[in-house]
């Protein structure tokens, strides 16, 4: 947010691989008011995903619904059910 809000800043690049940090920025992009970029990689795979792009391409409500589905059906701070996965809810939502 502070990088966001500095008069000299074009755009805020944000490098991770967890995808906790992808939904966090997904959720709160509407916060930020420069171009969003994630910077992520798997292994060898790296790519950058523009956030503020595909944000406007997701209703808020949904984004906001993904982002309470992430944490119910597990993240780095929360468990899941056991023997449900993600894949179903992201479906059924």
């Amino acid at each position: 947010m502070y990088a966001s809000q500095q008069p000299t800043t074009e755009r805020v690049i944000v490098r991770s691989p967890d995808a906790d940090v992808f939904l966090l920025l997904l959720s709160f992009s509407d916060a930020i008011s420069k171009l969003l970029i994630f910077d992520t990689s798997r292994r060898n795979n790296r790519r950058q995903l523009n956030i503020t792009d595909l944000a406007a391409t997701i209703l808020e409500r949904l984004r906001d619904a993904i982002f309470g589905l992430h944490a119910f059906t597990g993240c780095d701070s929360t468990s899941c059910f056991a023997g449900k996965g993600k894949l179903k809810a992201l479906k059924m939502l």
